[in-house]
């Protein structure tokens, strides 16, 4: 009898120590179920940081991923492919799980999709596709095809009875490319005339490009920039060759100094999008990706024509 005293008091004594255990790691928050969850890393990186528009993208998705207790670093190759292939690379041996990509090349970036899916490395791209879309997730950006064809329907409106159009363009970017598509495409029937265009890829290429432009063509009457920066920096051009008054210049994109120069009169339209949206849209695929849920190929952003007559009401809206 005394012996199976002994062996109930031992078991008790074992089962309140265990009890004891399960509680001091309960009340100290130490439980498996309140252990701190381990910050991921995810990778970020567009063609030219000085472009406002990547600027607003990432000021959105770093709020949500700080949000969320990550981190998010950033790798600017200032319009230089190999520079963005080597930055890749570099946040790939950082431990990434996501990359925020906006190529400079959309062919010169095959090496490093190969190089992220090796090491699988999700990408979600963004304002820019790829070539080879199968090494993405997803894509977030403006209806960039849309942003050309309603400029070029501004165009028309403004120009009825015709005029002589120049731009430059830049082929190695996605986003630009269907901008420039939808811009002719839209134009089609009309009696505007493309007498020149110029092919850029860098930013100071851009100058002695519109002074060649200015220079081979006597008489232009529209010029379009496919982003903000160029078509500011067409007009100052433009300005400093004193043609500013006979040209009529509309753009694409849709930040403050080109809304400023809308409400100055110095660029008659702009086709917007917000890209703030951009970074906004790819955070929260991010993390359903990461949650195992599916997402589509693409997710188009809503574009718009804001002129001389709508600009204060936009921006009173944003």
């Amino acid at each position: 009898m005394y012996r199976y005293q002994g062996e109930c008091f031992v078991y008790k004594k074992i089962i309140l120590t265990a009890i004891s255990f399960l509680l001091l790691f309960t009340i100290g928050g130490c439980s498996p179920s309140a252990a701190p969850k381990e910050p991921r890393l995810f990778g970020f990186t567009a063609m030219d940081m000085t472009d406002q528009s990547f600027r607003l993208a990432l000021a959105e998705l770093e709020d949500l991923v700080t949000q969320n207790g990550d981190s998010l670093i950033t790798f600017d190759p200032q319009l230089d492919n190999e520079k963005q292939l080597q930055g890749i690379s570099d946040m790939i041996s950082q431990g990434i799980e996501v990359l925020f990509l906006n190529p400079v090349d959309i062919n010169g970036i095959l090496p490093a999709l190969r190089e992220c899916q090796e090491n699988g490395v999700k990408i979600i791209c963004f304002d820019s596709k790829v070539s080879d879309a199968s090494y993405i997730e997803t894509f977030v950006g403006g209806d960039n095809y849309k942003m050309g064809w309603l400029i070029g329907d501004y165009i028309k409106k403004d120009f009825p009875q015709g005029g002589t159009l120049a731009y430059l363009t830049n082929p190695q970017a996605g986003s630009i490319l269907l901008r420039e598509q939808g811009l002719l495409e839209s134009l089609e029937g009309s009696n505007i005339e493309v007498i020149d265009v110029h092919e850029i890829s860098r930013y100071e290429e851009v100058l002695p490009a519109t002074e060649k432009l200015l220079e081979d063509n006597d008489s232009i009457d529209i010029i379009w920039g496919f982003n903000d920066d160029i078509c500011l920096m067409m007009h100052s051009c433009a300005v400093a060759n004193e043609r500013q008054d006979q040209i009529t210049f509309y753009a694409t994109g849709g930040n403050p100094g080109i809304l400023d120069a809308v409400k100055r009169g110095n660029v008659r339209a702009v086709s917007v999008q917000s890209p703030a949206d951009w970074g906004k849209v790819c955070g929260e695929l991010c993390y359903k990706l990461l949650d195992g849920e599916e997402v589509n190929s693409d997710y188009l952003l809503e574009a718009s024509i804001i002129d001389t007559e709508s600009v204060n009401a936009y921006e009173m809206d944003q």
